[in-house]
């Protein structure tokens, strides 16, 4: 299907299934499609050619809306030039090395797989989605990035994300007049499906032909929330205190709005505590307490039994969700070298993991109690 025929059928569709309008720059002509979710990239589209461009949220900001940067503007299509000196060519989509086993399972989503020529570390690759990963190079074995044994695959593309500006340094050293780095920075993005929209993104880049895949995993994620808006928000509580402090994540980050759709209560951010994004660090007997409180307590760490967490702080062993043996992990589909879904397949279908969490807090409601888990499990 040729490109303007392509870009006709874009249009026409986020015209008239009601999205939010798509925003059409007139000095440039190119027509912006609006995301329902994702606020760190931009797909747009002109007659010719494709564009994107991928955002970083400000460090500096103070507000509790950062502002965000653009960290990068490319293009692919017909044209060898264009107006905007800004976006760099994307000449060939066909090689990719993925820092991240998030980015790896889009490409497995959209049947793209076979497009990875190399990742960070095969060994985090799920044995479901990658049976023989062992045989996929890893650059980032050890953790640190090997430049030359990157460069020596000859990628196109090279997928990563970075958290301080060093490490952006670092992997900028693998572009070329070959090779593009392209910085996604899904895991910044607050809300749950905005983290799986980006698969809107994967799919423009390795040119995929699928049919309504997010809208797919919006249904459900929508569904599932509609059904639990009316039960009983049951108190729970999260994390386990390392090193003498207590993390919990703040009001509009990923999981306490997972939590929060899933009709759970955060305990510790009762009467709108800890706002903004990120993590929050509480002391100690704050922790105890709210524990106290909870009836539910999930990702202990990284405990695998009770008794594990009972040994790892006496004050513990009586709290209601120990004692009633409501406590959860996520780690059932954990592998023997570390590799589990929870932390890719989960962010790609947030969907899933909201159904697990209805399995934990409601189980009681119609069509649940039978429902296997897909990343949680009951601690015994």
């Amino acid at each position: 299907m040729k490109i303007a025929t392509v870009f006709a059928i874009v249009f026409l569709l986020f015209e008239g299934c009601g999205n939010a309008p798509t925003q059409r720059n007139q000095n440039n002509e190119i027509t912006w499609v609006a995301n329902r979710y994702a606020q760190l990239f931009e797909i747009g589209y002109t007659p010719t050619d494709t564009f994107i461009k991928l955002y970083t949220f400000s460090p500096n900001s103070k507000s509790q809306t950062p502002e965000r940067v653009v960290i990068g503007s490319f293009f692919w299509g017909k044209s060898q030039q264009i107006k905007q000196k800004d976006f760099a060519k994307i000449a060939n989509r066909n090689r990719f090395i993925l820092l991240s086993t998030v980015f790896s399972r889009f490409f497995v989503e959209l049947k793209q797989q076979h497009k990875i020529i190399g990742v960070d570390q095969s060994k985090y690759l799920s044995r479901s989605a990658f049976p023989q990963k062992e045989k996929i190079p890893s650059v980032q074995p050890f953790g640190e990035l090997m430049s030359e044994a990157a460069l020596s695959l000859n990628p196109d593309i090279v997928i990563a994300y970075f958290m301080g500006n060093q490490e952006k340094s670092n992997l900028l050293r693998l572009q070329s007049k070959k090779t593009n780095v392209l910085f996604c920075q899904s895991h910044l993005e607050n809300h749950p499906l905005g983290r799986a929209e980006w698969i809107l993104l994967f799919e423009a880049l390795t040119n995929s032909i699928t049919e309504n895949t997010f809208e797919s995993i919006e249904y459900e994620y929508v569904r599932l929330k509609t059904d639990l808006s009316k039960t009983t928000a049951p108190n729970v509580m999260i994390n386990l205190p390392y090193s003498g402090t207590w993390d919990v994540p703040k009001q509009n980050t990923y999981l306490s709005i997972l939590l929060k759709d899933a009709k759970a209560n955060p305990i510790w951010l009762e009467n709108n505590q800890y706002p903004g994004t990120g993590s929050a660090q509480i002391g100690l007997e704050l922790g105890y307490k709210l524990l106290s409180k909870a009836e539910y307590w999930i990702n202990p760490g990284m405990c695998e039994s009770l008794a594990c967490i009972q040994n790892s702080d006496n004050r513990i062993g009586n709290c209601p969700p120990i004692k009633n043996h409501k406590v959860y992990q996520c780690d059932l589909t954990m592998e023997a070298d570390g590799a589990n879904e929870y932390w890719d397949l989960g962010a790609v279908h947030p969907e899933y993991v909201l159904r697990d969490f209805a399995k934990i807090f409601h189980a009681d409601l119609p069509n649940h109690t039978a429902l296997s888990f897909y990343f949680y499990r009951q601690l015994k």
